[in-house]
């Protein structure tokens, strides 16, 4: 049986060309207001947020006081958050609308939805259209025309709408990577044949581009113009899994003084924007997803593995297994590796150690994404403790303006957990 790659990961979409527009379904769950469930949900994106939009009157804290000083998390609050969750969504009870807005249908995908981010007011979506579409999270509107130069499906985009970096970038099964800039929709800049097959995800920060093919490689793309002599230049690494374009200078060779006159000389060219650093090869099938942060990469494929990457080098820094089909999804900071399969679990793995050390249980199908809120254990370090002592203070000076009543039952519950401060 062949290995999973992104196309068998495209669950639900139909073949079908002439289905109608397709919208972009947005629900906010924990909202008491009952709305009609979507017609056609499985046809359309969606996504929601738990908290989002929900404020109550009186919000016990995520996490209490116990009697030695120490803290931990408040674990009835949080299952009845979970529970009111899943029983509006049983029900129907939420709050949703669509994009674009029900009178400007013209402006929606014409096939399905393959990719969405949102930041702010901002949300940018891909699909099989070969459009990349800005909206207007206020309006409801499409901003602008929308974004055509892909000539196959959009699978992957990420986008920053801040003036220092105004940019969106998309990878296509078209095999390219499109920069475009955010405020106006222009196409900055092309990379044509990125890949040998089909863009599957990218992720960007200030200094690289990572992108990732169903071709089974991860490239490192420069953002800025790079210099032998800057801290970003990549540094060789004499193992196996890492390709080096000609041009890159393995400077550990060369010295400082013999480096700066081979520049000045123009021997060596400083790398303009959007140039291959190095190519990552290791995975034995497509990788389907990639994240970045700080100094490492991390990688999930179709043949079952994760892999943790330096940024620099290019070095294959640990491997971890678990996982009995392909891998979909990715998500990690400094401790925690989180991960989502073709063998309907979510994995939990030691950053450090590479251990697995939780497997989830209760999906009964592909896992497609995952979204992690790391925090640290209870107590564990000064800035919990801070956090938790902030939270006691703001409920103290409420009470002390009267504006939470004396009868409340979540009151008293905040008495029982929140020391009043000395």
């Amino acid at each position: 049986m062949r290995d999973a790659s992104y196309d068998d990961y495209s669950v639900g979409l139909s073949q079908d060309q002439n289905r109608p527009r397709q919208p972009l379904e947005v629900f906010s769950p924990l909202h008491s207001r009952k709305s009609s469930r979507a017609d056609g949900f499985a046809r359309h994106m969606s996504f929601y947020s738990p908290l989002t939009n929900y404020t109550p009157q009186v919000r016990p804290p995520h996490l209490m006081r116990t009697a030695n000083g120490t803290c931990r998390l408040n674990w009835p609050y949080l299952y009845r958050q979970r529970r009111k969750l899943e029983d509006n969504w049983r029900k129907g009870h939420f709050v949703n609308f669509q994009l674009p807005h029900p009178a400007y249908p013209s402006e929606a995908h014409t096939e399905c939805v393959y990719t969405i981010q949102f930041s702010g007011k901002w949300l940018v979506s891909g699909s099989r259209d070969r459009t990349v579409r800005v909206w207007n999270l206020e309006t409801r509107r499409l901003r602008g025309n929308p974004l055509v130069a892909h000539s196959k499906s959009v699978l992957c985009l990420q986008f920053d709408p801040s003036p220092e970096e105004d940019i969106i970038i998309s990878g296509s099964s078209d095999r390219s990577v499109i920069i475009w800039r955010f405020s106006t929709g222009e196409k900055i800049h092309e990379l044509t044949n990125a890949h040998q097959d089909s863009v599957l995800n990218l992720r960007f920060d200030k200094r690289y581009l990572v992108t990732c093919s169903k071709d089974k490689l991860i490239k490192i793309w420069n953002r800025h113009e790079l210099c032998p002599t800057d801290k970003d230049y990549p540094s060789f690494f004499n193992g196996t899994g890492v390709k080096y374009p000609s041009y890159i200078v393995d400077t550990s060779l060369i010295s400082p003084s013999a480096l700066e006159a081979q520049i000045a000389n123009r021997q060596i060219k400083t790398l303009p924007p959007y140039s291959l650093l190095m190519t990552l090869d290791g995975h034995g099938a497509a990788v389907n997803a990639i994240q970045m942060n700080e100094n490492e990469i991390v990688s999930a494929s179709g043949d079952r593995l994760i892999k943790v990457w330096d940024i620099h080098n290019g070095a294959c820094l640990k491997t971890l297994i678990g996982h009995k089909k392909g891998i979909a999804c990715v998500q990690f900071d400094s401790r925690r590796i989180v991960s989502g399969s073709n063998d309907d679990t979510v994995r939990i793995y030691d950053h450090a150690s590479a251990a697995e050390v939780a497997c989830l249980h209760g999906h009964r199908g592909l896992v497609r994404t995952v979204q992690a809120g790391f925090g640290d254990p209870p107590g564990a370090d000064e800035t919990l403790r801070l956090e938790a002592m902030a939270v006691d203070t703001q409920y103290w000076k409420a009470r002390l303006r009267g504006d939470i009543a004396e009868s409340s039952s979540a009151v008293r519950r905040l008495q029982r957990s929140c020391p009043r401060p000395q």
